[in-house]
């Protein structure tokens, strides 16, 4: 533990790539250490859920941004729910959070209703879709995650249908 805090240029490769520290120490440090260290524990190859609370408790965005990208961390329902109290106005933070191939279906519906009005549109502005279009899928989104969530077969062919429907309008999802 002694060499976990010590300075970084050699705390920091020991804490992400030694398998000896425990959840207990790898908390700890995610608590008392500055950000290189905290960042050192949020890449290790596999980060247990207690590990990942932590980080996000104490860690800034950078970390937490690092944690939610590493698809070996486990971060539960609760913690995911403290991501998005904590970070709803970073975009970085919600992106990877979505991205997860864990992420849970329950907190999308509520992610849709903390996320800032700015980052639908700039998403949609992203891909090139129009603002009448942005604003037909965030209506649409928000009006059905719910019964979405609850009939995941039927809502792909619903929310299919209906994003075909809109497409000659839009004309293209590029310009």
């Amino acid at each position: 533990m002694t060499l976990a805090r010590d300075v970084a240029e050699v705390a920091t490769p020991m804490l992400h790539y030694s398998p000896v520290f425990t959840d207990q120490e790898l908390i700890e440090i995610a608590r008392s250490q500055p950000e290189a260290w905290q960042q050192a524990v949020a890449r290790c190859e596999t980060v247990l859920a207690p590990v990942s609370d932590a980080l996000v408790e104490a860690g800034n965005e950078n970390v937490v941004v690092t944690l939610v990208r590493n698809h070996g961390a486990e971060i539960s329902d609760d913690t995911s729910n403290t991501v998005i109290d904590r970070f709803s106005d970073s975009v970085a933070v919600i992106t990877s959070l979505v991205r997860r191939p864990s992420f849970p279906a329950n907190l999308a519906e509520r992610l849709i209703t903390v996320v800032p009005e700015s980052l639908p549109l700039r998403l949609g502005a992203m891909i090139g879709l129009s603002l009448e279009i942005t604003d037909q899928l965030i209506a649409r989104g928000q009006e059905n995650i719910t019964l979405d969530i609850a009939d995941p077969e039927d809502a792909k062919s619903t929310w299919n249908n209906w994003y075909v429907n809109c497409m000659p309008r839009a004309a293209s999802l590029r310009p």
